[in-house]
């Protein structure tokens, strides 16, 4: 006889909406300078990164919104070769970028190194191993400054931007760095 299960993860979607599902192991819990951090092992989900009590992603699911993001802006640019991804700590963006072979260069920054570091650790079905490209420049950091001085010497031919915190739903503008450029906002 199957025994029921002894501890469940609780997410409030909203006032009436709660997801309920079988925690199988807790792999982290902890606090970074930025936000909560639980990375849980889930049925039917899998792994998932949950961040200020808000599941991120999880193996089971992870490609829908990963690859329906970055493939359409990458098909719609001609052999992309240079490519800024804001955010995406736990890698499945960067995967899918590097899949394009014309890429021959992407950088990353996430404000949060320490997320980064723990997707790296417990989440390789997520990043498959793409934080190991050698086309990766990876940094983390929160300012303009440094951001601009990561990216200014070179043509930007992708540009990927992701917000995870819950805000209103704004107007995006996004002016692109060459004829060839195109920008998705999440």
């Amino acid at each position: 006889m199957h025994q029921p299960p002894t501890r469940y993860y609780y997410e409030h979607i909203t006032p009436s909406l709660k997801l309920i599902s079988e925690l199988t192991k807790i792999h982290y819990v902890g606090d970074t300078k930025y936000q909560h951090v639980e990375i849980l092992e889930t049925q039917p989900f899998g792994r998932q990164l949950v961040l200020d009590g808000r599941t991120q992603s999880s193996e089971a699911d992870e490609f829908v919104y990963h690859e329906s993001l970055v493939q359409p802006g990458m098909a719609a640019v001609d052999n992309p070769r240079t490519v800024f991804i804001a955010g995406g700590g736990e890698g499945a963006t960067l995967r899918e970028v590097l899949s394009h072979k014309s890429v021959q260069r992407v950088t990353m920054v996430d404000l949060d190194k320490e997320v980064v570091d723990l997707c790296k650790q417990y989440l390789p079905r997520h990043h498959q191993g793409a934080f190991d490209d050698p086309r990766l420049t990876p940094c983390c950091t929160k300012t303009r400054a440094s951001i601009w001085k990561t990216t200014r010497t070179s043509t930007i031919s992708s540009l990927l931007i992701f917000q995870t915190r819950w805000k209103p739903a704004r107007p995006t503008c996004c002016t692109p760095t060459s004829s060839t450029g195109w920008c998705a906002a999440a």
